[in-house]
């Protein structure tokens, strides 16, 4: 998505201490519905597929088959398998169709070789547990200018184009974007989504257009992220330098992110849509994002006065920012009806990455006022500049050594409380 002119991003290292309470499927078929059995090497698709003895071979024979709720598809792990996997039929509320493994080894395997879905969940109601998807790198385009070894084509991971539907312990490489949210009312819990290096469009010459590298993204309402870790989701941008992000939402509102690890994405997240479908409403909460090595922006989101819509009823708390060349951004009018920004940790690293001059490194920065208040900032080299046009910071608000039982090891624990609430207010 595009950015502002001056966000030139870099990547990043993260962690997070927080843990998710979300639960997650077994991987063994339960007594109602029926199992499909499928082995990419003993298999046969002319066998019914039923046993683990007999069990289908291929994807393409997966698809054909009409599932019912509560029935169970069962890929053999150690195997990978040409995608995409299209699963169309549609479960109930309280009888999934669930797609996971049998047998041991590593978790099985779809590949993508086109501009296409590894995995197509048009259906609602489904579960997908315990999947790796990895994509071939596309082709560079003929016209690219500094981004000469930029891979450019749509290719996704999960695209989610169903509702009701949860991804979960699963993994994505390679792609556009690792996880696709076309559609809303669905979950991605505990997934590893790295190294998605492919831009959606990287046009040289034509500023403020380029987009892709994602490890989720959300075009639609009422999802909920959770508990995944995420690394690697970037690409030469033509116009940026570097693009991608860990989460990013366009036209997307009442999304739920919370408890997740960033590492090595230029952005956390972005907020942006148009003035008739704007993303609002978006909770972001106890996720951490450390760029220790490289530098990055946590949350880029933008008032009304933006192009690209603003972002009403963004609610932002218990977020850890460490080593960050920014942590809260909000530009375009920003206000108390955009953004509510409160218990968070933000720690500005020392030198400037790259991502932005020096000058405008910051924890937190706005163009005008809005809600906030318990928040922490610090600067191990001295003071952060922290400032918000127009307004002062919360009298509740501390620059402070947040007290880390081991920021170097990436270990975010806070200690004791006694000494962070003796330190010294913000200065106005």
């Amino acid at each position: 998505m595009q950015k502002l002119v001056w966000l030139l991003p870099f990547a990043f290292i993260a962690t997070c201490n927080q843990t998710v309470l979300a639960a997650s499927t077994s991987n063994n078929a339960s007594a109602a519905g029926r199992s499909f059995y499928v082995d990419c090497t003993a298999g046969k698709d002319a066998a019914e597929g039923t046993t683990a003895a007999a069990p289908l071979r291929t994807l393409a024979q997966v698809n054909a088959l009409k599932l019912l709720p509560g029935d169970h598809v069962l890929l053999k792990r150690g195997c990978t398998f040409a995608g995409p996997l299209v699963a169309r039929s549609s479960g109930t509320a309280s009888a999934p169709i669930r797609y996971t493994s049998y047998g041991a080894g590593t978790n099985p395997a779809v590949q993508l070789t086109t501009d296409a879905e590894a995995v197509l969940a048009s259906g609602n109601h489904l579960v997908f547990n315990g999947l790796s998807v990895t994509s071939a790198r596309p082709s560079v385009p003929s016209t690219a200018g500094k981004c000469s070894k930029t891979p450019v084509g749509w290719r996704v991971g999960f695209e989610v184009a169903g509702q009701y539907n949860t991804v979960q312990n699963s993994s994505a490489s390679g792609f556009t974007a690792g996880i696709h949210l076309s559609a809303g009312n669905n979950k991605v819990l505990h997934n590893k989504l790295t190294n998605n290096n492919v831009m959606k469009k990287n046009t040289a010459g034509v500023f403020d257009d380029d987009s892709g590298a994602w490890g989720v993204l959300v075009n639609s309402d009422n999802n909920e992220i959770a508990g995944n870790t995420f690394g690697g989701n970037w690409a030469c941008s033509e116009d940026y330098g570097k693009d991608g992000a860990s989460v990013e939402l366009y036209e997307a509102s009442s999304n739920n992110i919370h408890d997740n690890v960033s590492t090595e994405d230029p952005f956390f997240t972005e907020l942006g849509g148009t003035p008739k479908t704007p993303s609002k409403n978006n909770t972001f909460a106890y996720n951490t994002y450390a760029p220790v090595k490289s530098g990055g922006a946590m949350i880029v989101l933008r008032g009304t006065k933006s192009k690209w819509g603003g972002n009403p009823g963004t609610v932002f708390h218990h977020n850890v920012g460490y080593m960050v060349d920014m942590g809260i951004i909000c530009s375009d009018g920003c206000g108390p009806s955009i953004l509510k920004a409160y218990d968070n940790v933000l720690w500005q690293r020392d030198t400037a990455s790259g991502l932005v001059p020096a000058a405008k490194m910051t924890p937190m920065w706005a163009d005008a006022p809005f809600t906030e208040y318990n928040n922490v900032f610090w600067k191990k080299g001295g003071r952060p500049y922290v400032s918000i046009d127009n307004g002062k910071l919360s009298a509740t608000d501390r620059i402070a050594d947040p007290l880390f039982v081991n920021a170097l090891a990436l270990d975010f624990t806070r200690q004791p409380a006694t000494a962070l609430l003796a330190s010294a207010p913000v200065r106005r």
